[in-house]
């Protein structure tokens, strides 16, 4: 059983000797291959993915260096977007059960319990719902933001520059 939670480490590990063994360049499996990008540009340093969501690139357009820019400037960024679909999941279970319960109480197969009302339980997990699901939403949406917005400056920094009119005379 121990074998099966490390092989895991045990190929991340290989995939890193491989690289520094290839001089960086990670030889290609059948698993690994990159996915073809359309491109705008003649230069394949500078080229803008083409986006077929009228100029917002998904979020798989972006490459792992501005990944990891964005993981930087948000440290925990990564953290709340596993916290907030587990919330909302958990909510989403809460929900259901507060659902059946109320249905259970308006059909006569339970009775209500003593100080709660299934009508307001099923409020609140409706309101944590809405709300978990609000959260995660802003937090995917500031990711998009930050990631749109890295791309953009590396962009902006891959312009050259050149002196117009300069001629000799």
């Amino acid at each position: 059983a121990w074998c099966v939670a490390l092989w895991p480490t045990m190929y991340l590990i290989l995939i890193s000797a491989s690289a520094i063994t290839h001089g960086g360049a990670i030889a290609h499996t059948r698993f690994s291959r990159p996915a073809p990008r359309l491109t705008t540009a003649s230069h394949r340093w500078f080229a803008a993915p083409v986006t077929p969501r009228g100029g917002v690139p998904a979020a798989c357009d972006f490459s792992s260096q501005q990944r990891l820019r964005e993981e930087a400037e948000a440290p925990f960024a990564k953290a709340r977007l596993f916290v907030w679909p587990t919330l909302f999941a958990a909510a989403v279970v809460a929900t259901y059960f507060a659902a059946t319960g109320m249905l259970a109480v308006a059909v006569g197969a339970r009775e209500q319990a003593a100080g709660s009302s299934p009508l307001v339980d099923l409020g609140i997990d409706l309101t944590a719902v809405g709300t978990t699901g609000f959260l995660w939403k802003r937090e995917l949406d500031a990711r998009d933001s930050r990631l749109r917005r890295i791309a953009f400056g590396a962009r902006l920094a891959a312009l050259r520059v050149t002196q117009l009119g300069a001629g000799g005379g």
